[in-house]
C-alpha cells in the first residue's frame, strides 16, 4: 500500500510535465521538458517559472548553466520564459539570482561630429594629423585645430548625429545617397530599362561595451563610399565608387571625447562633356567628348563622445 502514494505522485507529474510541454513548446537545452520527471523527483518538488522582462531568453541560456550546472532548465524563447523542477527552497535561490540578471539593459548616447578635410596640404591638418595618427583623447589643443579648419574653408562637418543603442548591441549609421544609374535589360526584340542604385557616403556601426558605469569600450568600423566617375559599359554609365575602410578600438570613459583620423583619400575624379546628340553617335561620338580629370584628396576625422542614458 506504501507503494500507492508514490505511483500516484508520478502519474501526476507525468500529467504536469505532459501539459507544461504543450503549453510551453520549450526545450530543456536539447531535451523535453518530459525528462523533468524521474524517479529522482520527490514530492517536495514541483516546476517553477519566471518570465524575463529584459534580457533575452537566448542571451540568458549560458547564465542559467552558471546559476545550476546540474539543473536542466527549461527555456521558452516566445514566452520569454524561464523554468526549474525543484524544491521551492531552491527555487526561491536560483529565482534570486535570475532576478540579478534580468535587468534593465543600460542605454549609451552617442554624440558624433564627421568632419571632412579638404585641404591636407594645409600647415593645420600636418599639425592636426601628427596627433592623430592614433586615436586619442580630445582635448582643448586639438579641438581648437579642428574648429580652425572649419572656420578656414579647409574643412566641412558633413554630419553630425546624435545615436543611442544598448551596451554590446551594434549602433549603425548610413549617411550618404543613393547613386542612380541605368540597365538595359534585352526581352526579345525589346529593351528594356531599369534604375539601380549604388550607396555613397559613409557608414559608420559602432558596437559599445560599458565597464561598471564608467568606462566604455568602442568598436568602431568605417566605411566611406564615393562616386569616382563613371565608365561605359555596354552603352550605360556606371558609377566607380572609391571606398575606404577602417576599424578602431578605443576605451574612454562615459562623457569623454574622443577623435581620430584615418580614411585617407587620394583619388582622380573623370568627368566626361560632350556635345549634345552628337556626343551619343556610335564611333563617331568620341570625336565630340573630353574628358575632364581633377585630383582631389581628403582625409576625414571622427569625434565620438560617448555617455550613459539612465
Amino acid at each position: 500500500m506504501a507503494l500507492i502514494p508514490g505511483l500516484v505522485g508520478q502519474m501526476v507529474g507525468v500529467i504536469v510535465a505532459i501539459i507544461m510541454h504543450s503549453m510551453l513548446g520549450g526545450w530543456v537545452f536539447g531535451s523535453p521538458i518530459m525528462n523533468y520527471v524521474s524517479e529522482s523527483v520527490t514530492q517536495e518538488q514541483s516546476f517553477h517559472s519566471m518570465h524575463l522582462k529584459h534580457v533575452k531568453t537566448m542571451d540568458a541560456m549560458p547564465l542559467l548553466r552558471g546559476i545550476c550546472q546540474h539543473c536542466s532548465w527549461v527555456v521558452d524563447h516566445s514566452w520569454q520564459m524561464v523554468g526549474l523542477y525543484c524544491s521551492a527552497a531552491d527555487w526561491a535561490m536560483y529565482r534570486a539570482a535570475i532576478l540579478t540578471i534580468d535587468r534593465k539593459p543600460v542605454m549609451i548616447g552617442l554624440d558624433i561630429d564627421v568632419v571632412e578635410i579638404s585641404n591636407i596640404e594645409s600647415s593645420r591638418y600636418q599639425q592636426l594629423l601628427s596627433h592623430l595618427a592614433s586615436p586619442m583623447r580630445l582635448n582643448d589643443t586639438i579641438d581648437g585645430l579642428i574648429q580652425l579648419l572649419v572656420s578656414s574653408g579647409n574643412a566641412t562637418i558633413v554630419s553630425s548625429p546624435k545615436l543611442m543603442g544598448r551596451s554590446g548591441k551594434k549602433i549603425i549609421l548610413n549617411v550618404g545617397d543613393k547613386v542612380p544609374y541605368k540597365t538595359a535589360v534585352h526581352h526579345a526584340s525589346t529593351i528594356q530599362s531599369n534604375v539601380q542604385y549604388i550607396q555613397s557616403g559613409i557608414q559608420l556601426a559602432i558596437t559599445p561595451h560599458l565597464h561598471y558605469y564608467q568606462s566604455i569600450d568602442l568598436h568602431i568600423e568605417l566605411t566611406y563610399n564615393v562616386v569616382n566617375g563613371y565608365r561605359n559599359e555596354g552603352g550605360v554609365e556606371m558609377p566607380i565608387i572609391a571606398s575606404r575602410e577602417s576599424q578602431v578600438d578605443i576605451q574612454v570613459d562615459a562623457g569623454e571625447q574622443v577623435a581620430f583620423a584615418g580614411l585617407l583619400d587620394q583619388s582622380v575624379h573623370e568627368n566626361i562633356e560632350k556635345v549634345p546628340f552628337f556626343g551619343d553617335i556610335p564611333l563617331v561620338g568620341v570625336l565630340f567628348q573630353r574628358r575632364i580629370k581633377n585630383g582631389r584628396s581628403t582625409d576625414l576625422i571622427y569625434k565620438i563622445r560617448p555617455y550613459t542614458i539612465k
